[in-house]
């Protein structure tokens, strides 16, 4: 394609293309180390526009004040600081880990010309209202400038939270396994799983065990109570049959035994139209498979409290001819 056809990849002189580069374009520059825009030099532009061009998150440190420019992936990352950090001294700004961190690294940098790097650096960040866990590789990259010495620095950053997870996950479920291998009966089975839970998964906000102590009572449905009048449970009007379950509580992990039912019967329509735990076990026994529930959605007896929480995952246990044991 010949030149003039193509677009430029130098963002100080093209024409803003999305509202994040209108607001680097024109924001006033000439207030900070950087100076006017129409005054950068050529190494600045260019260190510039590879950090504006890539997609992960991506920080210039720049000059003796050390002043920051970001790219919009990284404005996200820091959240309320920007824009009002956004080409400040970075030592202005250090009201937050991801700047702490940034400052440490660029002395390695400036004051020895060599890389820095953090792996699975842990950030708090408050992301949605919340303050969230994060694991994130950073590198930063010393610029020489005409004199030899570092003048500026790239700051990349890779997030790996999934990966952290994945691995505690995995080192979690080993040692839960392990805790649980040397049982010898149901009772002793849950109060170590859910002791190993405790110990291993603290970002489980609570969790509880429901066991089957009725496998073989039978009704048709027609001998339940009649569901028109139970809109949530309309699919007790699907079936012919139903199997009669009661489910006994047989512990919880961080959560008061006081609102939990100590007995789970689902022979017994619920009238109310709030969502239940004996709605989400008429779901898992349908399904018979994991089901999620959220928010709004979450049985009214899981209705407390617990900061940056809201999600319950149902796991139910079966038996070799599809019949559901345990939740």
């Amino acid at each position: 394609m010949p030149k003039s056809q193509r677009k430029l990849a130098d963002w100080t002189l093209s024409d803003a293309t999305s509202p994040w580069f209108h607001l680097v374009k024109h924001f006033d520059w000439s207030d900070t180390p950087f100076g006017a825009i129409e005054t950068w030099s050529l190494e600045l532009r260019r260190s510039t526009a590879k950090i504006m061009n890539s997609p992960d998150p991506r920080i210039l440190i720049f000059g003796d004040a050390r002043a920051i420019i970001y790219n919009e992936a990284f404005a996200a990352v820091i959240g309320r600081h920007h824009p009002q950090c956004l080409g400040a001294p970075l030592a202005d700004v250090q009201v937050d880990k991801i700047f702490e961190v940034l400052w440490d690294m660029s002395l390695t940098a400036y004051d020895n010309g060599r890389g820095a790097r953090r792996t699975r650096q842990e950030l708090l960040l408050e992301r949605s209202g919340s303050t969230e866990q994060t694991f994130w590789n950073i590198f930063l990259s010393p610029l020489p400038g005409l004199d030899g010495y570092c003048d500026s620095a790239v700051g990349e950053f890779t997030d790996v939270t999934d990966l952290i997870v994945q691995d505690q996950r995995r080192s979690q479920g080993l040692d839960i396994l392990d805790s649980v291998s040397k049982v010898e009966n149901l009772p002793e089975l849950w109060s170590q799983f859910l002791g190993a839970l405790d110990k291993n998964a603290p970002d489980i906000s609570y969790a509880m065990v429901y066991t089957a102590f009725d496998h073989t009572s039978f009704v048709r449905s027609e001998g339940l109570p009649t569901p028109d009048i139970t809109p949530q449970h309309e699919t007790l009007q699907s079936v012919t049959s139903y199997f009669v379950k009661q489910y006994q509580l047989a512990g919880s992990l961080r959560l008061s035994e006081r609102v939990l039912e100590p007995i789970i019967d689902l022979s017994i329509a619920d009238i109310s139209r709030t969502p239940s735990l004996a709605d989400a076990f008429r779901e898992a026994l349908d399904k018979k498979d994991v089901i999620i529930l959220s928010d709004e959605a979450l049985p009214y007896e899981l209705s407390v409290h617990i900061a940056d929480s809201g999600t319950l995952l149902l796991f139910s246990d079966s038996t070799q001819d599809g019949d559901l044991r345990n939740i």
